[in-house]
């Protein structure tokens, strides 16, 4: 009866006489709880399980198998990319206006990394002096980038033992796969003495980072020097704390826009002939913004001094803040285009026993007219220069005083036929000093008192002052009325 009742559906109760059977159709025999068999629906999800977990792990080796080609087909590629990028580097400094070229005579690339060797070269525009620096570097290639660390090779090797006894300066350089680098710089210090001669070197070491981005175009720098101390018989100099740090971005060839800053904590000079000089607290900041499309950039800078000593006498703080606005980026450029040149004229010439003065001429007159046009392009797109404060306390009182020059726009089809730029000039120009200050100085008193009896200067009670203005080709100085020459 227990068994048709299970068969029918009925609750079956344990030994407890709690109900373990359910009320629905009976199971199948041998599909039980104590049978041998598995129902149908479990097999079908097994069946699914296994087919899973096969599909799952085939996604798994491929994933691998694409990880382990990416991770060995990549520094392969960044290797390449960066080699491409190191001779696209090499080219942009291979200018004559360049004062810093690179040269790389070896570059050897293997798999996960190379070996390069050349030379970099410093130029002196002014007078084309080249100072070569041989380089040794090393290539380790990354999967998304690569890292090169330069060391400089010194002919001198007993000088450079000398400096670096333990470590060498290295250059780092960083780069990435999407066009971003970092060069880090180190140079350890250094302890040099010569004891039969007393001198003695002493510097701390230097580090310095630029990050570059958008092919080079914005660039972040930051330089920290703690300082070096110079001995020698008879005179002793000091610099304490240099740091330097600028965002920029480039809005021409030789012109950057963005900000800069630079602190100096001291600066000295002992010895033992000339009065002791001590500079505490430098600082000199910049904030260039460029106009939309990069056709003028303004630029505002500011220098400050705590204090400047000189033999026992102190003075400060002192402050100079300089504005120039509309500064036209295209005839800027033509005009450090023509000094680069000039400058390259006058070694050629240098360099040259016999010229030709027929040739000399004509090319001095090229590049003449050359820089006429470039001025007249600054001038006439409304370029305005300002010194908007000047600020030096002394204990005699403050030397205090203004200074602006600007000309008006001019339409740019008509600027390379201004005749002058003086013509249309403008200016003004105020100063003050205590007359106790220009006393300190026997010489500069009589060169005041001439002055004064000249017009140039004005004397109210205890102070020297100068108004000057500039219009029409004209100066008014302290109510006196001079023309000015055609000079520009």
């Amino acid at each position: 009866m227990a068994d048709a009742w299970r068969h029918s559906g009925g609750p079956v109760r344990s030994a407890g006489g709690v109900a373990t059977g359910h009320t629905g159709p009976a199971e199948p025999a041998g599909a039980g709880r104590h049978g041998t068999g598995v129902p149908a629906n479990r097999g079908s999800a097994s069946s699914d399980d296994s087919n899973g977990r096969v599909v799952r792990m085939k996604k798994w080796i491929l994933v691998a198998v694409v990880v382990l080609v990416v991770g060995v087909a990549a520094p392969w590629a960044t290797g390449k990319l960066t080699e491409q990028q190191w001779h696209a580097a090499a080219n942009q400094l291979d200018t004559e206006a360049s004062p810093v070229t690179l040269d790389s005579t070896q570059y050897e690339r293997d798999w996960f990394g190379s070996d390069l060797s050349g030379r970099v070269t410093l130029r002196n525009p002014q007078t084309g002096e080249v100072v070569p620096v041989p380089y040794t570097g090393s290539v380790s290639h990354g999967w998304l980038g690569s890292e090169i660390t330069l060391t400089p090779e010194v002919n001198d090797q007993e000088l450079a033992q000398r400096l670096f006894p333990d470590e060498q300066p290295t250059v780092v350089i960083s780069t990435s796969v999407w066009g971003t680098g970092r060069v880090d710089v180190t140079v350890p210090s250094i302890h040099v003495e010569d004891k039969e001669t007393g001198e003695s070197l002493n510097v701390s070491e230097a580090y310095g980072w630029a990050e570059f981005s958008d092919g080079g175009r914005d660039v972040k720098a930051h330089l920290s020097w703690p300082g070096l101390v110079v001995r020698a018989p008879g005179l002793r100099a000091r610099l304490g704390n240099l740091q330097f740090d600028q965002d920029a971005r480039r809005v021409a060839e030789s012109l950057w826009a963005g900000e800069m800053d630079m602190t100096l904590d001291s600066l000295a000079l002992e010895s033992e002939t000339q009065p002791d000089v001590v500079l505490s607290n430098l600082s000199l900041t910049g904030d260039t913004e460029a106009s939309e499309g990069n056709e003028t950039v303004r630029s505002d800078s500011t220098m400050t001094v705590e204090s400047l000593k000189v033999a026992d006498q102190a003075t400060g703080p002192h402050r100079m803040t300089l504005t120039l606005d509309n500064l036209d980026v295209e005839s800027w450029t033509r005009l450090m285009a023509v000094s680069r040149d000039v400058q390259q004229f006058q070694v050629r010439v240098a360099n040259n026993p016999n010229p030709d003065v027929n040739q000399l001429r004509q090319q001095q007159m090229q590049l003449m007219q050359r820089f006429s046009q470039a001025a007249k392009g600054l001038a006439g797109a409304g370029i305005a220069l300002q010194l908007k404060e000047l600020s030096l306390e002394t204990p005699q009182g403050t030397v205090s005083g203004h200074l602006s020059l600007s000309h008006p726009e001019v339409a740019p089809n008509k600027r390379d036929s201004m005749p002058l730029i003086m013509q249309q000039l403008t200016g003004k120009l105020d100063l003050s000093l205590p007359v106790a200050l220009v006393k300190q100085v026997p010489r500069l008193e009589r060169d005041a008192e001439s002055l004064t009896r000249q017009g140039f200067l004005k004397r109210d009670g205890e102070t020297y002052s100068v108004d000057a203005s500039l219009k029409d080709m004209q100066v008014n100085l302290n109510g006196e009325t001079i023309p000015v020459p055609p000079l520009i």
